[in-house]
């Protein structure tokens, strides 16, 4: 069971998951990894699925607040409780 979640909002930003790499190198606790794709025309989506990790996704750019909640109701774990 994952001892946290981290949840990352992106637009159009595909350079900006470059922080997945990081966490996976530097994180030592158990996690969750969600990142949410608002749009994702440059090839964010297509990236997320090719490296396995989960997403949800827009087709346009709904805003922070719309993407965080829904995809935050994906979360596992106590902490989810």
């Amino acid at each position: 069971m994952p001892a946290f979640l981290i949840l990352i909002p992106t637009w159009n930003n595909l350079p900006s998951c470059a922080c997945v790499e990081s966490l996976r190198r530097h994180t030592a606790h158990e996690y969750q990894l969600l990142v949410h794709g608002n749009e994702g025309s440059e090839g964010t989506r297509e990236w997320l699925g090719a490296e396995g990790i989960e997403h949800t996704a827009n087709a346009t750019n709904i805003g922070i607040c719309h993407a965080v909640h829904p995809a935050s109701e994906k979360a596992r774990g106590d902490y989810n409780r």
